[in-house]
């Protein structure tokens, strides 16, 4: 995780272009953090689980929310966003942006994981889990280009610039929203406008959990 943030800073002198890559990496972590577990959520707990205690759903949404904090891939991704803040010091301008920023990223990473795995156990149940972690495998292998192509571009020189077009994309999705936020300077507002996208998607997959785990616990 260190690494990967070290990386661009290190390879990649030009902050304009080290901003393209930071924005594809950080889209491909968030997109990741959204669909991987969909197809791999072997040890997940899941709602099922608490339907025979004296529960209300929206109480056991809440503390498996709370249970993530303590999971393996969220501390990597802490370990990754600290790491980043200490290779990324042009973040720090203006001074609220670092902060929202890693906030939403990490609600967006506690609430995607749980609402993917949630509704991966919800429609296809435990039958199809083979199967599911089959097919996300075969997608990894199918990405791999991707990435790849990411990497190729940091560590060639003056490479990264093809990347643009692409970081260009990502950056209006909530994936790669954040990461412009973070290297807009000190467009206050453009930088609030691009957390936004981030803030209404997180409020989109909360309201899709707890509606998930009502219907679960059914």
């Amino acid at each position: 995780a260190v690494l990967a943030a070290a990386l661009p800073a290190w390879l990649v002198a030009d902050q304009a272009e080290r901003s393209i890559v930071d924005v594809a990496v950080g889209a491909i972590v968030l997109g990741s953090i959204l669909f991987v577990p969909f197809f791999a959520n072997r040890g997940h707990l899941e709602p099922r689980q608490f339907a025979q205690f004296p529960a209300r759903p929206a109480s056991v949404a809440t503390a498996l929310l709370g249970t993530t904090v303590v999971s393996w891939p969220f501390m990597l991704l802490v370990v990754w966003l600290g790491a980043l803040a200490v290779f990324r010091p042009e973040w720090r301008e203006p001074a609220w942006v670092l902060p929202v920023a890693f906030v939403l990223i990490a609600l967006f990473a506690i609430v995607a994981a749980r609402v993917s795995s949630a509704l991966s156990k919800l429609l296809l149940g435990e039958r199809y889990e083979g199967l599911m972690r089959t097919i996300g495998g075969v997608l990894i292998v199918a990405f791999l280009p991707l990435l790849v192509f990411v990497a190729g571009t940091t560590a060639s020189q003056g490479g990264v610039s093809s990347a643009a077009e692409f970081s260009g994309v990502l950056a209006w999705t909530p994936f790669g929203a954040p990461f412009v936020a973070l290297h807009a300077g000190g467009d206050s507002a453009e930088a609030a406008l691009r957390l936004a996208l981030l803030a209404a998607l997180i409020g989109v997959l909360l309201l899709a959990w707890y509606a998930v785990v009502a219907v679960s616990l059914r």
